[in-house]
């Protein structure tokens, strides 16, 4: 088998129009705001317009605030901002709603998703259901092979959120300690 190589597809994939972004960057300018009155925005402004091609931006329709959330083992180093296994603090921040990306989320009646991305905390630290997303919390390591650690309750799904996929998660097998890609679903209980 050979290796992917991620260099071969780079010219597949369509930039944003440079000159687009200039054009929205000088439309920025003749508002009467001061250059960078709006932070990190006005770049973001200027990418939107760039990815839609067009100047003015047509309004996003169905936001969505997803929150890819894991420790790294290099912030055992001391060299993090945070201390080591503190992200599930900041998690449980958007999932209490207090956060200011919830608060502003929940103003604007826009959903949120935290993806669990191998948080290093006790599943105790979270929740079982969040207020701000209606997720209920599953440990990384749960027995459910078919859903994210962040699963919708019964019911309908939200809307413009596709349902949970499966996982790729290893699978030991009694002859040997390789791993699978995929792993079928347990048996259901008759």
């Amino acid at each position: 088998m050979s290796a992917l190589n991620l260099d071969d597809f780079v010219d597949l994939i369509e930039r944003p129009d440079g000159g687009i972004r200039r054009d929205a960057e000088e439309r920025r300018e003749r508002l009467a705001l001061p250059p960078g009155a709006l932070g990190r925005l006005d770049e973001l402004g200027e990418w939107l317009a760039a990815a839609q091609q067009r100047v003015p931006v047509k309004p996003v329709e169905q936001p969505r605030v997803v929150l890819f959330a894991g420790d790294h083992g290099v912030s055992d180093l001391g060299v993090s901002a945070r201390p080591a296994r503190s992200t599930h603090r900041l998690v449980r921040a958007v999932l209490d709603g207090e956060s200011p990306a919830a608060i502003l989320a929940a103003r604007l009646g826009t959903p949120v998703r935290v993806v669990d991305m191998a948080l290093d905390c006790d599943p105790e630290d979270l929740p079982k259901r969040s207020p701000a997303t209606g997720y209920a919390a599953r440990p990384a390591g749960s027995t459910s092979r078919t859903r994210s650690p962040w699963t919708r309750p019964s019911g309908p799904s939200a809307p413009g959120w596709p349902s949970p996929t499966r996982r790729r998660t290893p699978v030991r097998t009694s002859s040997s300690s390789a791993t699978s890609a995929s792993a079928a679903p347990p048996p259901r209980p008759r």
